[in-house]
């Protein structure tokens, strides 16, 4: 519901958007661009006149705009704009009669106006689909090695091997069930990098742990431990991370995400620990009240600070 809400707003504001550059700046096209248009379409200008705009010459001025996907022509027919220092001077005139759809600009309006085009709805779609099949491909092959190492054995190794760790942070799973090992091969996926191959293990184990889960409508705890952990994981080589800050910044951030992972793990263990005969479960779904044993006396479900 919130995400519905969120993104009807955002199509709300890109109405509105797309309007007010329709009425006040006269930009004809603007709605064909947001169905049809593409990030790499190219479009055409003219200029007449000195540009006066930050105190930059004429070729910084038209390396700034080749940046946003415009063009130099020396003919106002096939260009779309003509930036001037003057909108009512003759040359804009006869530029305008060559050309009636010119839009008509300064220099400084050009400059804070002019954007990068970006993809339509169309284009937008094809890419979406494209980008939902590879997944599909990525998904099905992982899917498909978790299926072979459920038959050979090796879910039911790990859950064994991890479970004397595992248990402090999920008192709920019993020993050896394959939600420790569908756990491991998905914290495994995130320490090497591979998000991919994390995904369909992640599911996996959300899948596994929902058995266990008495109140199907709520999360439990060892659901919600799991995506904490799943969220701030480690990972040796953080590729993303590597490719934008210098080197010099891995070790800081690896280090947080190590000490985020053990503080989230210990404020969901002490947040869930039974006090007074009370057991505080932890849901960020809805709130209900839970009896512990035979006792009267309930608490809230709670989220997690």
């Amino acid at each position: 519901m919130a995400l519905s809400r969120i993104w009807s707003a955002f199509i709300i504001v890109s109405v509105f958007v797309a309007c007010f550059k329709w009425l006040a700046w006269k930009d004809n096209e603007v709605f064909n661009r947001i169905v049809v248009g593409k990030a790499d379409d190219t479009y055409g200008y003219v200029l007449t006149g000195q540009v006066n705009a930050r105190n930059m010459a004429q070729d910084s001025f038209v390396r700034s705009m080749s940046l946003v996907g415009l063009s130099l022509k020396d003919k106002a027919p096939g260009s779309k704009y003509v930036f001037t220092d003057d909108p009512l001077s003759d040359s804009v005139k006869i530029l305008k009669a060559q050309n009636p759809s010119l839009l008509v600009m300064t220099y400084s309006q050009a400059l804070k106006r002019i954007q990068k085009p970006v993809d339509g709805i169309i284009e937008t779609c094809w890419t979406a689909v494209n980008i939902a099949l590879k997944l599909i491909g990525i998904m099905a092959l992982f899917m498909g090695f978790m299926s072979i190492a459920e038959r050979a054995g090796g879910i039911s190794l790990l859950s064994r091997i991890i479970g004397p760790f595992f248990t402090k942070l999920f008192p709920e799973i019993p020993k050896g069930h394959p939600a420790m090992g569908h756990m491991m091969m998905n914290f495994s996926a995130n320490l090497l990098g591979l998000d991919n191959a994390a995904t369909p293990f992640g599911l996996k184990t959300m899948e596994s742990l929902q058995e266990l889960n008495p109140n199907k409508a709520v999360a439990s705890n060892a659901q919600i431990m799991f995506l904490c952990l799943h969220a701030c994981g480690p990972t040796l080589i953080p590729v993303s991370i590597i490719a934008s800050p210098p080197p010099i910044m891995i070790g800081p951030v690896r280090s947080g995400k190590i000490t985020a992972k053990t503080r989230v793990a210990t404020k969901i263990m002490i947040a869930a620990k039974p006090l007074f005969g009370t057991v505080i479960a932890v849901s960020p779904f809805e709130t209900s009240k839970i009896r512990s044993g035979s006792s009267a006396r309930t608490a809230s479900l709670s989220r997690v600070p």
